[in-house]
């Protein structure tokens, strides 16, 4: 016999502007190695402390106010897409502007490990980005780049030419 139990969950606050959300529309939620939640919307970056909320925007380095994707490096930066502004970054309560030789512009995903970076938009236009000296080198031809399962069930970017299908299980994006 299975025996399963589940949290019963009794209280869940729903938080808005009421409570200091700067907006009410959010896009991605991230909880940071501090135990911050970081939340998306349309009217700026919101950090929860558990009681506050603590908004960023363009006036504090945002180079838009619609940030779409957050994620944390293992040195602790925070990396931020935005849909009308490009990459920033921030670290010990600051915001800088990514310094990308090639950027994008409606950034919606964002990925970074160590000194690589990958960018992709609503098109589903991937770039990929390695650090050279403080300046982010685009690596590829964005129309040449595929996102891939490999059979170890990772998910990894390789150059379309390279595709193995001895190696690779399943071609997931094509960019055009």
């Amino acid at each position: 016999p299975l025996s399963l139990q589940a949290q019963n969950f009794s209280y869940l606050k729903h938080y808005t502007t009421n409570d200091g959300l700067p907006h009410d529309v959010g896009y991605n939620l991230m909880q940071d190695s501090k135990g911050f939640l970081w939340i998306c919307t349309d009217d700026g970056l919101a950090r929860f402390n558990g009681t506050d909320f603590k908004t960023y925007r363009s006036k504090d380095g945002l180079l838009s106010n619609y940030p779409i994707d957050i994620v944390e490096a293992k040195d602790g930066t925070l990396w931020i897409g935005s849909w009308k502004g490009g990459t920033n970054y921030l670290r010990n309560d600051s915001i800088y502007t990514a310094n990308i030789d090639v950027p994008a512009f409606r950034v919606s995903h964002i990925e970074i490990n160590r000194d690589k970076l990958v960018l992709s938009n609503e098109e589903n236009l991937t770039l990929m980005y390695k650090r050279k000296g403080g300046q982010w080198r685009l690596l590829n031809h964005p129309k040449k780049i595929s996102l891939v399962l490999r059979k170890d069930t990772s998910l990894t970017y390789i150059n379309i030419a390279t595709f193995d299908p001895t190696k690779h299980l399943k071609q997931l994006l094509f960019t055009k």
